[in-house]
């Protein structure tokens, strides 16, 4: 179906919502945990598993657009002449003893979905925040109900992967039928054909949750996980719970080698063999695709010029010089097309209904619009490793196969920058999901003893001996992770810019990565000469020490609102600072780069 077209349907069912008083989905349906239980299931699935097996996403596409629009008509906002707003009844309702206590799971959902708009986000500001209008329950209150909210999110989520999952194998059977799914093996064993992997990130009550997916078909079940919880509540996981799923993208585990003494050292697994001057190539892109996420996070077109400038003007090598001013160009064609890709997505989805949107639900839309683009791109790389791997099978040579394999390396990047809150490039996920989220839970472990390694190889005699662990990476991937984290940081200072307190504690999560990755880069006596240094490391350390409680009064990652009291590192920041670390951090950014693009022309 043309996108005028749904354009055109979504229109006249939306007139005749408003017509009829219609305000979303009138079929009879009960609610248990927040579930939407529609009383023929057989249908239901049989509507799933057609949406999954069609080859093209329009009728993914056309029934998330759809169901934007019930919602929305659902989610009405309180009439102007009412005297309290939504939050206002909340926080009334919030200040009577055992309220809050007293709230189920199906009434908590309530409170997420018709208060705080379906929006995880919201209800973090308000909450823990305390940006309520009106009136303020008391910041106890808030963060009582976040609790309960954390409790519906773990049980909600459990029960929609338990009643979920279990149809990836109909939705990878349903794909044998098409040409360019030959090959696509389907185990029989749910597990081995989709499951979810360990959580990434932290415990605290701010966190969010991302998911690795692993087994035989990643790339359909996170078409099946993402458009079955859409089509359930309405939203995306990560809008309404900040649960983010990813395919097996960069990620297939390590094998040891030998490292420092009591430290367990791993080399990542590759995906495919490439031949050396393949490696460069998929470094190279690679490369572009982090600069990408640092021009997403510039404000304008001079902003980036600026960026560009600073680096191409200091870079002492000839070919290194054209090769990096070859890497920008690249980078800002892809960036348009990014760019664009997504605003015609969410003009295909919601139309002139986005531009009436509060910021929450635009942010809303836009994860909408974003993920539907990573799903389709992620079933082109599904496509290109099965064409890989009936190569391999006839024995074609790595030469002739390589072109392939950096397509589909090309493509799980360009994926990536499409998904929501989440690395693109091999270097960023492996030092930031490997080397630091997954480390920490890797060693313990093995100390505990229920993972095995070669104690030899660690340098030690017992395994209780291993004080940490660490992913041998090449340079090229440490960079990698460095530029996403320029911009990451951008993106927190701009997304908190009238917050200064939590805008700089926030903006310390990526610049701890980034300062560690340069790090790793350069080697320290380098990079500590790079301008600002010392300046952004005091932030990413005391980012990290308040989020972790070090210090019993300050638990930043339980409770954001403590970067605002006395005794926080962060208290008296501004907006005036926020501005001031973004120059240091694009300072540094711009050094990081020189340095090593002319520390690497040394070596050569």
């Amino acid at each position: 179906m043309p996108p005028e077209k749904i354009a055109q349907d979504d229109n006249e069912r939306q007139q005749e919502s408003v017509n009829s008083g219609n305000t979303g989905n009138t079929s009879p349906v009960t609610v248990n945990n927040g579930f939407v239980d529609n009383t023929d299931e057989a249908a239901n699935a049989k509507k799933l598993k057609e949406q999954l097996s069609a080859k093209g996403p329009q009728q993914m596409k056309q029934q998330m657009a759809e169901n934007v629009q019930n919602a929305r008509f659902a989610l009405e906002p309180i009439a102007e002449e009412e005297p309290e707003t939504a939050l206002d009844l909340l926080a009334i309702s919030m200040e009577e003893d055992g309220f809050i206590e007293g709230l189920s799971s199906d009434q908590v959902m309530e409170i997420l979905k018709n208060n705080f708009g379906s929006s995880w986000f919201k209800a973090k500001d308000v909450l823990l925040m305390d940006q309520w209008d009106n009136f303020d329950p008391g910041h106890k209150k808030g963060m009582a109900l976040m609790n309960k909210l954390i409790q519906l999110r773990t049980e909600t989520w459990a029960h929609f992967v338990d009643q979920t999952i279990g149809q990836i194998v109909g939705a990878v059977e349903a794909l044998k039928g098409v040409s360019e799914f030959e090959g696509i093996e389907n185990p029989a064993e749910v597990a081995e054909n989709l499951k979810l992997g360990d959580t990434a990130g932290s415990d605290a009550l701010t966190a969010d949750i991302d998911i690795p997916l692993q087994g035989k078909n990643t790339e359909v079940g996170l078409s099946l996980l993402n458009v079955a919880f859409f089509n359930t509540f309405g939203v995306e996981s990560g809008t309404l719970f900040d649960i983010n799923l990813y395919a097996s993208d960069w990620m297939f585990g390590g094998d040891q080698v030998a490292g420092k003494k009591g430290v367990a050292t791993y080399s990542p697994r590759e995906e495919e063999k490439l031949t050396p001057e393949g490696k460069v190539s998929k470094d190279d892109q690679n490369e572009i695709w982090s600069m990408v996420k640092i021009r997403r996070n510039m404000v304008d077109d001079v902003e980036w010029a600026e960026y560009k400038s600073s680096i191409l003007n200091n870079i002492t090598d000839d070919k290194e010089l054209q090769d990096t001013s070859k890497k920008c160009a690249v980078v800002e064609k892809e960036f348009r097309k990014f760019d664009a890709s997504v605003k015609e997505r969410i003009d295909l989805m919601y139309g002139a209904t986005y531009d009436e949107m509060d910021h929450y639900s635009q942010e809303a839309a836009t994860t909408t619009a974003s993920n539907s683009l990573y799903e389709e791109k992620v079933m082109k790389v599904k496509q290109m490793r099965l064409q890989i791997k009936a190569l391999r099978a006839l024995k074609v040579t790595t030469d002739e196969i390589e072109p392939i394999i950096l397509a589909m390396h090309h493509t799980v990047a360009d994926g990536l920058t499409y998904a929501n809150e989440v690395y693109a490039t091999q270097g960023a996920v492996l030092h930031t999901v490997y080397g630091k989220q997954g480390a920490v839970k890797k060693a313990d472990k093995i100390k505990a003893g229920t993972e095995i390694i070669n104690t030899e190889m660690a340098g030690v005699k017992g395994q209780d001996e291993v004080t940490g662990v660490k992913y041998d990476l090449r340079k090229e991937m440490y960079l990698q992770s460095a530029n996403e984290n320029v911009g990451d940081t951008l993106h927190a200072l701009k997304h908190y810019k009238e917050n200064g307190p939590y805008g700089t504690y926030r903006a310390g999560k990526y610049l701890d990565r980034l300062v560690e990755a340069t790090v790793f880069l350069l080697g320290e006596d380098v990079a500590n000469q790079l301008p600002n240094y010392q300046k952004l490391a005091e932030i990413a350390e005391h980012a990290v020490k308040e989020k972790k409680g070090k210090d019993p009064k300050i638990n930043a990652g339980n409770d954001p609102k403590l970067v605002t009291v006395k005794g926080s590192y962060f208290k008296d920041k501004t907006e005036k600072d926020l501005a001031e670390i973004k120059s240091w951090t694009l300072a540094f950014g711009s050094a990081m780069t020189i340095a090593h693009k002319n520390q690497k022309t040394e070596t050569e």
